[in-house]
């Protein structure tokens, strides 16, 4: 089986299996009442607390901070959630945030494979679980959000978090099952001579943001995410001729009536060809997991139109050899 179809079948079957709570109980070790929580984490596994951060902060009721770099820092004051998420548990950036908050924090979780992340919170008394097995750390999204969707709610008391997933995870089998077919084709097509930006706003600004980095790292091409209706602010005054974009509108029903209406503005006045891709779903949740599955499926079948090898990031791979001998200068 080639790394395409095998990467296909295991987005399209195993996600769902992956998703499913695993029912081990955390009663005994919650910890009450948190002002906040921060995740942290980088690439693939920082992309968990953009997803954790819009599934749950609004119900919850409380700031979640995400800290992967992208912003200048976390509040470090007062009681808070800390968790800690590393596929490879060796991601330099996530081991030294770590050593850093971990002292101030009142609670501690950690997603990790086996590596110095575990370790480090091992030592430290955190709730530990273990993550591993998947083609890519990338492609262990599922593990990695079911995991520390089950740390915050065991942590935090919030059990209904585990019952959305529960029931997100229980549609997306039937929601996946035609995904593939001539709308993806077409969609795949009009993004191999551009180069995409991704759309998204409300419950979908980390799938957007998964779109980019997914499209970054199997098809190997440039990728953006904006959000609307911010764009509408700036972006949609930028003018075409030094590069073919091509636009893709993550859409929902769910989105309020300023936001569809910013879409539909949007689409009316840039000057970049869109399309739209709607989510599916029955709840929030639903919609975010369907649009995630699909844009894993369209970078794939990206990466086979543009004959480059999904699996393979030498980049990435001879950047980090790169940093690891700078910090030891």
């Amino acid at each position: 089986m080639s790394a395409y179809n095998y990467l296909v079948d295991y987005v399209l079957r195993n996600y769902k299996q992956e998703l499913e709570p695993s029912g081990e109980s955390f009663d005994y070790y919650v910890n009450g009442e948190f002002d906040y929580c921060v995740v942290l984490g980088m690439g693939g596994s920082g992309i968990i607390g953009r997803y954790l951060r819009s599934m749950v902060q609004e119900r919850w009721g409380k700031p979640v901070f995400v800290f992967d770099y992208t912003d200048v820092g976390v509040p470090l004051n007062g009681k808070f959630l800390l968790l800690a998420v590393s596929y490879s548990g060796e991601t330099r950036e996530t081991i030294e945030s770590f050593k850093k908050i971990s002292p101030k924090a009142s609670c501690i979780g950690v997603v990790s494979g086996k590596g110095e992340l575990a370790e480090l919170g091992v030592k430290l008394g955190a709730r530990v679980l273990e993550v591993g097995g998947s083609p890519a750390p990338r492609f262990g999204f599922a593990k990695m959000l079911s995991a520390s969707l089950g740390l915050f709610a065991g942590l935090t008391g919030e059990r209904w978090v585990i019952d959305e997933l529960h029931k997100a995870a229980e549609e997306l089998t039937p929601l996946t099952s035609n995904i593939w077919g001539e709308e993806v084709d077409g969609l795949v097509r009009f993004l191999s001579d551009g180069v995409p930006i991704i759309y998204s706003s409300q419950h979908l600004l980390p799938v957007g943001y998964r779109w980019k980095t997914q499209l970054n790292e199997n098809a190997k091409v440039h990728a953006f995410h904006s959000a609307l209706p911010e764009a509408n602010h700036n972006e949609v005054n930028a003018q075409l001729g030094r590069c073919e974009f091509r636009g893709l509108l993550l859409m929902s029903q769910n989105y309020d009536k300023l936001t569809r209406a910013s879409y539909e503005a949007y689409s009316r006045v840039t000057g970049v060809p869109c399309r739209r891709v709607w989510a599916r779903g029955s709840s929030q949740l639903s919609e975010m997991l369907y649009t995630t599955v699909y844009g894993d499926y369209v970078s794939l079948r990206l990466a086979k139109i543009l004959g480059v090898d999904p699996l393979r990031v030498e980049a990435i791979s001879t950047l980090k050899s790169i940093q690891g001998r700078l910090l030891k200068e």
